[in-house]
C-alpha cells in the first residue's frame, strides 16, 4: 500500500484549507490560476463554484437518500444559508467532482441556488472514497450495507486489507469485519436493513442462523411482530437449539416419514416435522407465521380426503 496521509486523523486531517473565506468569489482568471494550483500540489482551495459545473461522486458510498431529510435540510439552508461548504475535486473534464456534500448540492438545485461554497482539493481516487466514507460515517448517514460496500470497494478497488481502512478511518477492524460480513446475507434482507425496516443489530443476529431460507422465515416474524434484537437473539438461539435436536433424530427416521414430511411440506406450502419416539408415537410440528397463514393451512388440511 501507498504512502497513508492523515491516518485515523478524520476528515478535517485530509481537507486542510489554504485560503481565507474571503475569497469566495473570483474573477474567471483567478479561477484558471486556482485550477493550475491544484493540479500542481495537494493544497486545498476555498471558492464559489457554479451548481452546473457539479457532479456527483462516482464513489459515493450512500445510495439511499432520504426525502424527508433532504427536506429538512432544504428549509435550514433557506434560513441559515450554507454553514459547511461542500468538498470536491477537479476533473480533466473541467468540472467539480463532489467528494463530501451531496446532500447540500442537492438541496442547493431544489433551492434554486446559482453556486454553493466549496473546498477544492486535487484528491486521487483513495483519498475522494475514504474522505466520502469519513464524511458520511461521522455524520451517521450510513445504514450498515452502504457502509459495507463502501469497506468492499476500498479492499477491492485499492488492496486495502481490514487493518489498512481502520487505520484510515479510525473504526477498530473487529468492526469493520462484522460490518462487511453483512453482505453475505439474502438481498431481499439487505434492502431492508438500506430502507431500515429492519436494524442492523437484526441483521447481525440473523447472520448465525444456518441457511437463508429460515434467515427470510425470521425476518417475518421480526417485521410482522416488531421483535426487538434480544427478542429475535432468543429466538435464533431456540431454532439452531431445534435444529440440533433435529439433526440428532433423522437418522433414527425412517425413510416412509421423511417422504410424509417432504409431500406436506409441499402441499402445506410450510415447514412441516413429524417427530416419532422409540415406540412409534409422535407428534407432527406444522410452522405457520400468523393467524391468517394458520387459517390457510386450516383450510388446506380441511380438504384433503
Amino acid at each position: 500500500m501507498s504512502k497513508k496521509r492523515g491516518l485515523g486523523k478524520g476528515l478535517g486531517a485530509l481537507i486542510g484549507i489554504t485560503n481565507d473565506d474571503s475569497e469566495s468569489v473570483l474573477e474567471q482568471d483567478e479561477r484558471i490560476e486556482i485550477d493550475d494550483e491544484i493540479k500542481k500540489n495537494k493544497q486545498a482551495v476555498y471558492q464559489d463554484i457554479a451548481i452546473e459545473k457539479l457532479i456527483p461522486n462516482s464513489s459515493q458510498p450512500r445510495i439511499d437518500f432520504n426525502i424527508e431529510r433532504l427536506e429538512e435540510l432544504v428549509q435550514s439552508i433557506k434560513e441559515h444559508g450554507i454553514v459547511q461548504p461542500i468538498v470536491v475535486r477537479l476533473t480533466d473534464q473541467g468540472v467539480y467532482e463532489i467528494i463530501a456534500g451531496e446532500r447540500r448540492w442537492r438541496a442547493c438545485k431544489i433551492l434554486g441556488l446559482n453556486k454553493i461554497p466549496a473546498i477544492i482539493k486535487n484528491y486521487n481516487e483513495i483519498d475522494m472514497t475514504v474522505v466520502s466514507l469519513i464524511e458520511n460515517i461521522q455524520r451517521e448517514d450510513l445504514n450498515s450495507i452502504e457502509e459495507a460496500n463502501a469497506y468492499k470497494k476500498l479492499m477491492e478497488t485499492f488492496s486495502l486489507t481490514q487493518e489498512d481502512i481502520s487505520l484510515l478511518i479510525s473504526k477498530s477492524r473487529s468492526h469493520i469485519a462484522n460490518i462487511l460480513r453483512l453482505l453475505s446475507l439474502p438481498e431481499e434482507i439487505k434492502l431492508l436493513v438500506t430502507n431500515r425496516s429492519i436494524t442492523t443489530g437484526h441483521a447481525k443476529a440473523l447472520l448465525a442462523l444456518p441457511d437463508e431460507e429460515t434467515q427470510k422465515l425470521v425476518v417475518e416474524k421480526i417485521i410482522a411482530n416488531n421483535l426487538s434484537v434480544r427478542e429475535v437473539e432468543k429466538l435464533i438461539k431456540d431454532i439452531i437449539s431445534d435444529n440440533i435436536k433435529k439433526q440428532k433424530e433423522k437418522p433414527e427416521k425412517e425413510k416412509a416419514y421423511i417422504l410424509m414430511e417432504n409431500n406436506l411440506n409441499s402441499y402445506l406450502k410450510t415447514m412441516v416435522n413429524i417427530r416419532v419416539n422409540n415406540q412409534g408415537s409422535g407428534k407432527i410440528e406444522i410452522l405457520y407465521k400468523n393467524k391468517n397463514e394458520l387459517d390457510r393451512i386450516i383450510n388446506l388440511i380441511g380438504n384433503i380426503k
